[in-house]
């Protein structure tokens, strides 16, 4: 019975990677907090271009949530012996393995991947923004998973 019900955690998983709503809610809060203690300060020439620096860097964080680089990963394939494939937002596809331990939670889940083009990638899969059924049989089986160093 056990079998067959940890049957569905042993065969390929694949998951695709959207935009992810709490990410993007993240930036903005962190940002906004930085504004209000900002707004605080006695007005002065430094408040003013504190402002413009956090307003700037708000805005390029928020772009690159929303439009990722060519080569960020768009989705993940963990196969049955455990190794990597990524299919990237060019539509390349990379191999790897994982490089260190996953941090494995509900709400986030973050991957270490070191792919066969040398590049060592981050990647992170919200509970937001991709199959929630998908993302917690990768935790699962990630759970059982040694990374290779």
């Amino acid at each position: 019975m056990l079998g067959r019900a940890m049957s569905g955690f042993d065969g390929p998983i694949y998951l695709t990677l959207r935009v992810s709503r709490m990410h993007v809610l993240g930036h903005v809060t962190c940002h906004g907090a930085v504004l209000l203690l900002l707004f605080t300060w006695p007005p002065s020439l430094s408040r003013h271009a504190l402002l413009a620096i956090v307003i700037a860097n708000a805005a390029c964080c928020v772009w690159r949530v929303l439009s990722p680089p060519h080569d960020a990963a768009a989705a993940l394939l963990l196969d049955t012996r455990d190794s990597l494939a990524l299919r990237l937002v060019d539509g390349r596809v990379v191999h790897g393995r994982l490089t260190a331990r996953p941090f494995l939670s509900p709400a986030l889940t973050t991957l270490s991947v070191r792919c066969d083009d040398g590049r060592r990638r981050e990647i992170a899969a919200f509970a937001d923004n991709t199959d929630g059924d998908a993302l917690r049989r990768l935790r699962v089986r990630l759970d059982r998973v040694t990374p290779a160093v």
